[in-house]
């Protein structure tokens, strides 16, 4: 076991290593992952992010997706909580907290009995079974615990620089992710 603040630490700092070039390039082999997976194909809505520095950068699939006739939703940050809004192009997005860009709509995600959802969630760490460490402000468990009884499909895009071999020390209120995908893998937990 792995304890979540050392985890946090040897992932943000492989992560910080990777060139720009890296990013665009190991980004672009993980969206072609997940986009053909069945529970991308599935899916009716997408619950994605905007990329903080050296993250995953998520933006070519939900563009793809947007034109594929799918919805696609991007978190907004307010105080201690979090929501997702449309995003339906660029213009649809102005920066906010963090000088993270976020949908300008004030349109909340709203669930629904036909509706199909996957949450591409970002992180620092992950281990092989699904646990995850994010920055530690709790958004997305805070999130995904309020709609706890929605059927959420909970994929993490990830470098395989981050996913350890180590099982991460998680606390009870830490929600896992279903899927992890890298450049190189799918670790699948919902088989």
């Amino acid at each position: 076991m792995i304890a979540k603040k050392e985890a946090r630490k040897l992932c943000s700092t492989r992560r910080k290593q990777l060139s720009t070039e890296d990013v665009a390039l190991l980004s672009e082999r993980i969206m072609k992952r997940i986009s053909c997976l069945q529970v991308y194909k599935d899916c009716t809505d997408i619950l994605a992010y905007f990329r903080l520095g050296n993250e995953v950068d998520p933006e070519s699939l939900f563009e793809e997706a947007v034109r594929s006739g799918k919805n696609v939703f991007l978190p907004k940050v307010k105080g201690e909580e979090m929501d997702f809004f449309p995003y339906t192009g660029r213009d649809s997005v102005s920066k906010g907290y963090m000088g993270i860009m976020e949908p300008v709509s004030d349109e909340t995600f709203t669930y629904g009995a036909d509706k199909k959802i996957l949450m591409i969630m970002p992180g620092v760490a992950f281990d092989r079974k699904g646990g995850r460490v994010g920055y530690g402000g709790g958004y997305y468990d805070r999130y995904l615990d309020r709609y706890r009884n929605e059927k959420i499909v909970r994929l993490a895009a990830a470098y395989e620089l981050q996913v350890l071999d180590e099982e991460i020390e998680l606390d009870e209120f830490d929600i896992k992710a279903d899927i992890v995908v890298t450049e190189d893998n799918i670790y699948n937990l919902l088989k």
